[in-house]
């Protein structure tokens, strides 16, 4: 069978995107990875044609980013990072929003030919993952880990942060203390919940399924659990939501009815968006550096286009709990 330009990149672990700019003799590419490209193109017999110089797909100098939605401050920070590293580096971006975290919608398949590398913000289960790597495409997860699947992947420390904020509201002495949030496929928000949980357990604190309130991330989906939570005949004293967007939809709630934050209900979030320390009372909240993720996220996709074969990398970010009034602590703004 006459050699292409996939088996090249098969043959020298690298992938099409690689092979494609050794070819085109782009300086774009470590003379170790040239070398090996070169010795498969040598051992295979490969004569490259001028359609596979310039196949759809390789060397495009684009890397795709793809997020459940594409709004919001999180995601406004991680992209922020995302393209201040690509463009550094002389890559350009596109950016799509799944609908729904669909890990099986089309637009993969197509976007697939169209970029050199993907970084999956959104859930995409192991099935399609390995569907995308045995094409050899170079991915990196963010903020999500799949059971089954050797992908590079970044997240934070999800599991140390939120246990240290719960853990924060049970030293207030704070007795029923709520959660907001939602455990589903994605790692980090059942992580989150599962550190809630721990560290309820760990001080021997009192828990009820009825302080499980489930939220979409949203600032709304955080008004309509706290509206809820404050109908209960013992209203939660505390709130951990999973993320900041919630944690300022209950504060806001908490503030239409009359009440006060932290003095009739404390609140923490999660990330530390930039809104967080400007929200009256600023917002107690765990410390994620979401942009430097982003950052890092385009450094691990740009080492794996170029090197198919490296080994898999998962970085864990440490987090830190960043204490401000919603909490109960005197601290100064």
């Amino acid at each position: 069978m006459r050699p292409t330009i996939y088996t090249v990149a098969q043959r020298a672990g690298v992938s099409i995107a690689t092979v494609s700019r050794v070819l085109n003799d782009s300086a774009r590419t470590t003379e170790e990875t040239r070398a090996k490209v070169l010795r498969a193109v040598r051992e295979l017999g490969y004569q490259p044609s001028s359609a596979a110089r310039s196949l759809a797909g390789s060397g495009t100098e684009t890397i795709a980013l793809l997020f459940p939605e594409i709004s919001g401050p999180f995601i406004s920070e991680i992209i922020r990072g995302i393209e201040t590293e690509a463009h550094r580096r002389g890559y350009h971006l596109l950016i799509y929003g799944l609908e729904g975290d669909r890990g099986d919608d089309p637009l993969l398949r197509f976007l697939s030919t169209k970029v050199d590398g993907m970084i999956l913000g959104s859930y995409c289960d192991g099935t399609h993952i390995q569907s995308m790597q045995r094409q050899g495409i170079p991915l990196v997860l963010m903020c999500n880990q799949v059971d089954g699947t050797a992908v590079d992947s970044i997240f934070p420390d999800d599991f140390s942060g939120a246990h240290e904020a719960v853990t924060h509201l049970i030293q207030h002495d704070y007795q029923r203390i709520a959660f907001v949030g939602d455990a589903t496929t994605s790692t980090h928000k059942t992580t989150r919940f599962e550190a809630y949980r721990q560290a309820l357990e760990d001080h021997s604190w009192p828990s009820d399924p009825r302080w499980v309130m489930r939220g979409d991330y949203s600032e709304q989906s955080g008004r309509r659990a706290m509206e809820e939570l404050l109908k209960l005949p013992q209203p939660p004293r505390a709130v951990f939501a999973a993320n900041d967007q919630m944690a300022i939809g209950a504060l806001d709630v908490v503030h239409n009815q009359g009440l006060r934050v932290p003095d009739d209900v404390a609140i923490v979030g999660f990330d530390d968006i930039p809104a967080a320390a400007y929200v009256n009372p600023p917002l107690t909240t765990v410390r994620q550096n979401i942009r430097e993720s982003g950052e890092l996220a385009v450094q691990l996709l740009l080492r794996r286009i170029e090197e198919l074969e490296t080994e898999v990398e998962n970085i864990v970010l440490p987090t830190q709990l960043v204490v401000r009034r919603s909490c109960g602590c005197d601290v100064l703004d």
